[in-house]
């Protein structure tokens, strides 16, 4: 069974694999980047660590939405690094097969899309399935390591 984490960003419903999950907070203000990207939102001050926010957002080629009072910053582990999401609402974790995820490379024509990387169907509620290894690309991944 894969286990995910899932949230709402702007009504659309995502999961993401929960073993990349550092940490879930309340969303404050975050700074300004060091890194100058179009999928960077800002800086989130995490203990002292500036861990980038991405856009998520650009991966259904719209505007971010605007963040909320109730809205949760997602920590991920990626690589050596970590970087944060936005979530409208974290819903909670769920346990689907393997077999229950479709990959969209399967069915939509090569290099189409890198994210989301799959669908799946729990409780009649479809989510989005992200690939953390592709949420960025390697120019930004490099960045993130200078």
């Amino acid at each position: 069974m894969l286990e995910f984490l899932t949230f709402e960003l702007n009504e659309t419903k995502i999961a993401l694999p929960v073993e990349a999950v550092a940490s879930i907070f309340e969303a404050v203000a975050f700074q300004p980047s060091k890194i100058e990207r179009p999928g960077i939102l800002g800086d989130f001050n995490l203990h002292g660590e500036m861990i980038p926010v991405l856009n998520l957002d650009r991966h259904w080629n719209r505007e971010p939405g605007a963040i909320k009072l109730d809205s949760q910053i997602v920590v991920l582990r990626l690589n050596d690094g970590r970087i944060a999401i936005i979530a409208d609402d974290v819903k909670g974790t769920i346990k689907v097969s393997p077999e229950n995820v479709i990959e969209l490379n399967a069915i939509l024509p090569e290099g189409a899309l890198k994210n989301p990387h799959g669908l799946t169907m729990h409780d009649n509620e479809i989510y989005y399935v992200l690939d953390i290894e592709s949420l960025l690309d390697a120019r930004l991944e490099d960045l993130l390591h200078a």
